[in-house]
């Protein structure tokens, strides 16, 4: 199952990000094979850090959830709310061929 985590940051995300920045790395390489995507996400100016996404294959939610929940960022509060997609991906050769008909 793919699932895309969208999590926003709490109000004093930086400061919390900032320590704890070299355990959430680490945490990263641990579920590293699980990740297909993952990334901050910016405001609209690009500058700004406002919270993270991950795309992870998981065999359930509940999976995807721990995984978060063990997370460096997680436990020190830089996020202030998560939310779970399950997502289906579109081969992009197919689209285009779709579309063009």
């Amino acid at each position: 199952m793919l699932m895309l985590v969208v999590c926003k940051d709490a109000e004093d995300a930086r400061t919390r990000r900032e320590a704890t920045m070299n355990d959430h790395l680490l945490h990263a390489d641990e579920i590293a094979p699980k990740l297909r995507l993952a990334g901050r996400l910016v405001d609209e100016d690009g500058r700004q850090t406002v919270g993270s996404f991950l795309l992870v294959d998981v065999p359930d939610a509940a999976t995807a959830r721990r995984l978060v929940q063990d997370d460096p960022y997680s436990r020190a509060g830089v996020w202030r709310e998560v939310a779970y997609y399950p997502v289906e991906l579109v081969e992009t050769d197919r689209f285009e061929t779709e579309v063009n008909r």
